[in-house]
C-alpha cells in the first residue's frame, strides 16, 4: 500500500465499520426510548398507589419522571384531582421545588424554561415569589411567556399586577400569548380595572379589551363605547367585544357605516343577531348606496331572516314595491337564500310572486338551491311549476345553461332541452422566458467550453508539441474523476454539517416538545386558530380516508376546508353523500384572485367540514381559493391524498410559542404511506412499503427532511415547506399576493408552488426588516401516497427539478445578495451550485466514471476516493438521518429499520444515479415548452380488513 492510499483506506474502512455498525446506535436508541417509557409507567403507578405516603428518597431520586407523572395525573378526572391534592403538601414539604427555584437564575434560558414550567405545578409562597422575581429580570421573551404560563398556573391573583407590568414594552408575540393568561384570573382581576382603565398604554389596552369580551361590567360598556368613538389601530378588537357583550350598542349608524370595513362588518353580524323589525331596518337601509357594507348587509338581512322567518315577508314586500336597480338585485340575493321556500309557494295562492322572486333570483346568478331542490324532488307538477321559470330566465342568461348541463338531472334537463356538458380541466399556459432559455443555455455553454479550456491550459493541447489526443483524453479522464471525487466530499460534507445543526435542533424541539402538556396547549388563545385547507384533484380512491383523518385531528381551534379543483371523477358526490352535504351560498371574500367558484358546500352536524367546489386551476389557485373562504388566523395548506397524525398540527404551531420574531411559516415531514393499514381516516399501522421504489423514497425523504430541512431552519435559512403539509400566517400570505397562479396579482404559474412561496415571504419580510421566523417540526409528521411506478416517479422528480430553477430564476436578484442576509449570500448560492448545476456535474462524472472503466484507467486511490466519496459517505448520512428521526419516538417497527437500513445502502448503487440523470431531463425541460404538472396516478390507501 503507498502512502497516498493508505489514509483513504483508512477512512474506508471506519466509514464501512460505521456502516455495518450502525444498527447499534438504532437499538441502543431504540432501547433508550423503552427505558424511558416504562419509568415514566412505572412512576405514574407509584404515585397512584402511594400518593398517600410518599417515600422522600424514591421523589428526589426520580424527582423528574415523579413530576411528569404528577402532571399527567393532573389533567385527568375527579380522582386524579383528588390525588394531587393529598400528594402536593407532601411534595412541598420534601423541598421538591427548591432545585428549580436554584434553576430560575441559570445563565441558559433552556433551564429557566424548564424550571419556570416545573414550579407552576408546584404551588406555595416560596414557589410564587421565586416566579414574580423571576418575571421582573426576565430578558428573554420566550422565557419570560413560560414564567408569566408558571404563575397563571398557580392561579394566585397577587401575580396580576407583575403580568401586567410585563405587558409595556413587549413583543406583539407575548402580548398575544400573555394577555389571555391574565383574562384567566375573572373576576379577580377587577379590583385593578379603576387603575388600568386610564392607562393608555397599548398593551394594557388591548388587555383590558379581551377582558372586557369576558366580563361584561357597565364601567367596561362605558369605556368600550368611548374607545370606539375615537380613532385608534385597536378599533375592530374594540368593536369585536362590545359585539359579543353589548351587541345592542352596534346598531347605531356610525357603526355601520363606519369607515373601517371591519369594524362595519362587526356591527352588521352583531345587528344580525338580534332579529327584530328595527334592526331590520337598519339593515335594509345600508342597500343600495354603493357603500361597501351593501353586500355585507345582504347576508346579515339573510342571517336574520333566517334567525327569525316571521321578518321574510318584511323583506319580500320591500323586493316587490323596489324598481329594477341595484337595491332590488340586492333584495334578490338576500330572497335567494330562501329559494327553497319560495319554490314551495308555486303550488299555493301566492304562485306569481314566487315565480317573480325565482326569476330574479335565477337571473342574479344563484342557480344552486334551484338546481338542488329539482334534483332532489319527487313531485311533477312542483317541477313543472320550476321548469317554467328556468324557460323564462334561460334566454337571458347563459350561466344558467352552463349550470344545468353541468348539474341538473338528465330528466329535468331533457325537458329544457339543454345537453349534458362535461367539466373541461383548464388548460394553463406557463409563459415560456426567453431570459431563462438563455441562462440555463449560457450556464450549459459555460460547462462544455470548460472542456477545451481545461486540455489547453492544463496539458497544452492544440498547440505545437502537444501530446497525442488520446493520451491527453485518458489524463483528463483520471483527473476528472479526482474533481468528481472531491465534488461529492464537498456536497456530502454540507450535509454532514447540516446533520449536526438537524440534531442540535432537534434535541431543542424534543426538549421544547416535553414541557407542553395538553392542558397547556389547550388554553384558550395558547395556539392560533387554523383553517387546514386540503386541495383535491380527482382524489376520488383516498379522500374520505383523508377527510376523516383531517376531522379528527388534536387541535383546539380549527376549521377544515376542502376544495375540489374541478375533478373529473367522483371526487365531489363521494364528498357530498359520505358526510350528507348541502350547497349553500355564503358570503366569500375576495382578497385573492382565483377561477370562479361553483359552490360552497357544508354539513350544519359538522361544523368543522366546508367543501368548495371550483373551475380546475391548480393546486395553488385551489388554496388561494380556501385562503378567500378561511375564517382562521393561520391555514395549513394540505395535500387531500395525506394523512396526518393527530398531534402533528399541534406539533407544528406550538414552534410558535418558542420564538419572539413573529411565526411565519413552519412544515412538518412527509413519510409515504403506500405500505400503511389505515382505518377511518386513522393510521392502524405503520409500515415501510412493499415496492422497491417506494421504499428508496422513504429512505429518501427521511435524509432529505433530517438532514436538509431541520438543519437549515436551526440555520433559519429554510426556504422549502413541502405542499403536502406547511403552515402559514394568512394576513402575510395575503400581503404577497398569495400562492403563485396566473390569476394573480404578478399573473404567473409555477410548479414548484410551495417553495416560491416561502421564498417570496421570506424576501417581502427581509425587505422590509421585520424579524420572523419560518421553522421545522421535526416530530410532525403527514403520511402520503408516493409514486410505484418509475415512470411516475420520473415525471414527479423532473418537475421538482423545473419548480426550483423557475423559482431561482424568478427571485435570481436574491442570489448573492448581502440585503438579504445568508439567504442571499449562502442558501441561494447553494441551490444554484449544488442543486441546480450538480446534476450535470454527477451525471457527467458517473459517465467519465464508466468511461474510464471501460480504458481500464481507474487506478486503486482513485477508485477507492470514489468510492469513500459517494458510496460510503452517503450511506453514513443515511444511516444518520434515519437515527434523528427516531430520536425521540418509535415511528417505524425494528424490522422496517433494518429493512430501510438495507435500502440507505442499496440506493447509492443505481438509484441515486438515476434520480440525478432525470433532474439533467428536468434542467432540458425548463429550456423546452412548459408543460405543468402531469397527474399522479393514485392507488387508494391500504384499508384494515373488516
Amino acid at each position: 500500500m503507498t502512502g497516498g492510499t493508505g489514509p483513504i483506506v483508512a477512512a474506508i474502512v471506519l466509514v464501512a465499520a460505521f456502516s455495518f455498525l450502525s444498527p447499534l446506535p438504532l437499538l441502543l436508541n431504540r432501547r433508550r426510548l423503552e427505558r424511558k417509557t416504562e419509568r415514566k409507567r412505572s412512576m405514574a403507578e407509584y404515585l397512584r398507589l402511594h400518593f398517600r405516603g410518599l417515600d422522600a428518597e424514591t421523589v428526589r431520586r426520580r424527582s423528574e419522571d415523579f413530576l411528569d407523572a404528577y402532571v399527567d395525573l393532573r389533567q385527568s378526572l375527579e380522582s386524579g384531582q383528588r390525588m394531587i391534592l393529598e400528594a402536593l403538601p407532601q411534595m412541598q414539604a420534601m423541598g421538591l421545588a427548591r432545585p428549580y427555584v436554584r434553576m430560575l437564575r441559570s445563565r441558559r434560558a433552556s433551564r429557566r424554561i424548564r424550571a419556570a414550567v416545573r414550579l407552576g405545578y408546584l404551588p406555595s409562597d416560596e414557589t410564587l415569589s421565586a416566579l414574580l422575581a423571576a418575571l421582573r429580570a426576565e430578558r428573554s421573551g420566550v422565557a419570560r411567556f413560560y414564567v408569566a404560563t408558571a404563575l397563571s398556573l398557580q392561579g394566585n391573583p397577587a401575580a396580576i399586577p407583575d403580568m401586567v407590568r410585563s405587558l409595556r414594552g413587549s413583543s406583539p408575540a407575548y402580548r398575544q400569548r400573555v394577555i389571555p393568561l391574565i383574562c384567566r384570573f375573572g373576576q379577580s382581576f377587577r379590583p385593578y380595572l379603576p387603575e388600568l382603565l386610564a392607562d393608555g398604554d397599548p398593551a394594557v389596552v388591548a388587555l383590558l379589551i379581551q377582558y372586557a369580551s369576558m366580563d361584561p361590567t357597565e364601567e367596561l360598556r362605558r369605556w368600550l363605547i368611548g374607545l370606539c368613538s375615537r380613532p385608534s389601530p385597536l378599533l375592530p378588537q374594540a368593536a369585536q367585544a362590545l359585539a359579543a357583550q353589548f351587541p345592542e350598542e352596534l346598531a347605531a349608524a356610525s357603526f355601520l357605516r363606519h369607515p373601517d370595513a371591519a369594524v362595519a362588518r362587526i356591527a352588521i353580524e352583531a345587528v344580525s343577531r338580534v332579529p327584530g323589525e328595527e334592526n331590520l331596518e337598519r339593515l335594509l337601509s345600508l342597500l343600495g348606496d354603493g357603500a361597501p357594507t351593501a353586500r355585507l348587509a345582504t347576508y346579515g338581512i339573510a342571517e336574520m331572516t333566517h334567525r327569525s322567518p316571521a321578518l321574510l315577508p318584511l323583506v319580500l314586500s320591500r323586493f316587490l314595491s323596489s324598481q329594477p336597480g341595484e337595491t332590488h338585485a340586492q333584495l334578490a340575493d338576500v330572497l335567494s337564500f330562501r329559494a327553497e321556500y319560495f319554490i314551495m309557494k308555486l303550488m299555493g295562492g301566492e304562485r306569481e310572486k314566487a315565480k317573480r322572486v325565482l326569476a330574479e333570483v335565477l337571473r342574479s346568478g344563484k342557480y344552486s338551491d334551484a338546481i338542488g331542490f329539482l334534483n332532489r324532488n319527487a313531485s311533477p307538477e312542483i317541477e313543472n311549476e320550476l321548469l317554467a321559470v328556468f324557460r323564462v330566465v334561460l334566454p337571458e342568461s347563459p350561466g344558467l345553461a352552463d349550470a344545468c348541463g353541468l348539474y341538473l338531472n338528465e330528466g329535468s334537463l331533457g325537458k329544457l332541452g339543454l345537453e349534458r356538458r362535461s367539466f373541461e380541466r383548464a388548460q394553463r399556459e406557463e409563459k415560456r422566458e426567453p431570459g431563462k432559455t438563455a441562462a440555463l443555455a449560457v450556464i450549459l455553454g459555460l460547462i462544455a467550453a470548460s472542456l477545451p479550456a481545461i486540455l489547453f491550459l492544463r496539458y497544452g493541447a492544440f498547440t505545437a508539441g502537444a501530446k497525442p489526443v488520446l493520451s491527453v483524453l485518458k489524463s483528463f479522464m483520471i483527473d476528472f474523476n479526482r474533481f468528481f471525487a472531491w465534488y461529492s466530499i464537498a456536497v456530502n460534507s454540507i450535509y454532514l454539517i447540516l446533520l449536526l445543526f438537524s440534531f442540535a435542533g432537534v434535541r431543542r424541539q424534543a426538549a421544547a416538545w416535553r414541557l407542553k402538556k395538553d392542558h397547556f396547549l389547550f388554553q384558550k388563545g395558547m395556539l392560533p386558530s387554523v383553517s387546514v385547507i386540503a386541495p383535491a384533484y380527482c382524489e376520488q380512491a383516498t379522500i374520505i380516508e383523508s377527510v376523516n383523518s383531517l376531522l379528527n385531528l388534536r387541535y383546539p381551534d380549527y376549521e377544515l376546508i376542502v376544495v375540489n379543483d374541478g375533478s373529473t371523477d367522483g371526487t365531489l358526490n363521494t364528498l357530498i353523500s359520505y358526510y350528507r352535504l348541502e350547497k349553500t351560498d355564503v358570503a366569500v371574500g375576495e382578497k385573492l384572485a382565483t377561477r370562479p367558484l361553483r359552490g360552497i358546500y357544508r354539513n350544519p352536524a359538522i361544523p368543522l367540514l366546508t367543501v368548495v367546489d371550483k373551475e380546475n386551476g391548480g393546486k395553488a389557485d385551489s388554496l388561494n381559493a380556501g385562503i378567500n373562504v378561511s375564517r382562521k388566523e393561520y391555514f395549513c395548506g394540505i395535500d387531500a391524498d395525506s394523512l396526518l397524525e393527530p398531534e402533528a398540527l399541534i406539533a407544528v404551531a406550538s414552534g410558535a410559542l418558542d420564538t419572539e420574531r413573529e411565526y411565519v411559516a413552519a412544515g412538518g415531514n412527509i413519510m409515504p404511506c403506500n405500505g400503511c393499514l389505515v382505518e377511518r381516516g386513522s393510521l392502524s399501522r405503520v409500515a415501510v412499503p412493499g415496492s422497491p421504489t417506494a421504499r428508496f423514497q422513504t429512505i429518501e425523504y427521511i435524509r432529505a427532511f433530517m438532514a436538509g430541512r431541520v438543519g437549515w431552519a436551526f440555520l433559519d435559512s429554510l426556504l422549502i415547506i413541502s405542499g403536502a403539509f406547511g403552515l402559514f400566517k394568512k394576513d402575510r400570505v395575503v400581503e404577497i399576493g398569495g400562492y403563485l397562479t396566473s390569476s394573480g396579482v404578478l399573473a404567473k404559474d409555477t410548479v414548484g408552488e410551495d417553495m416560491e412561496l416561502v421564498v417570496r415571504l421570506k424576501r417581502s419580510l427581509l425587505e422590509r426588516g421585520i424579524p420572523h421566523k419560518v421553522q421545522y417540526a421535526f416530530n410532525a409528521n403527514c403520511w402520503t401516497e408516493v409514486p410505484e411506478s418509475m415512470k411516475v416517479l420520473h415525471r414527479q422528480r423532473d418537475r421538482w427539478h423545473r419548480g426550483l430553477i423557475d423559482i431561482l430564476y424568478f427571485h435570481r436578484r436574491m442570489i448573492g445578495n448581502p440585503r438579504y442576509g445568508r439567504i442571499g449570500t449562502v442558501v441561494f448560492p447553494y441551490f444554484a451550485v449544488f442543486e441546480v448545476v450538480g446534476p450535470l456535474i454527477e451525471t457527467l462524472g458517473w459517465f467519465m466514471v464508466a468511461a474510464a472503466a471501460l480504458w481500464g484507467l481507474l487506478n486503486l486511490p482513485v477508485v477507492l476516493l470514489l468510492f469513500f466519496a459517494t458510496i460510503l459517505m452517503g450511506v453514513g448520512i443515511s444511516v444518520c438521518s434515519l437515527l434523528i428521526a427516531e430520536h425521540d419516538r418509535k415511528t417505524f417497527p425494528l424490522r422496517d429499520l433494518f429493512v430501510l437500513l438495507a435500502y440507505a445502502v442499496i440506493e447509492n448503487f443505481g438509484f441515486r444515479q438515476l434520480v440525478s440523470f432525470w433532474r439533467v431531463g428536468g434542467y432540458f425541460s425548463s429550456m423546452r415548452r412548459p408543460k405543468g404538472w402531469g397527474k399522479m396516478v393514485r392507488k387508494g390507501f391500504a384499508k384494515k380488513p373488516g
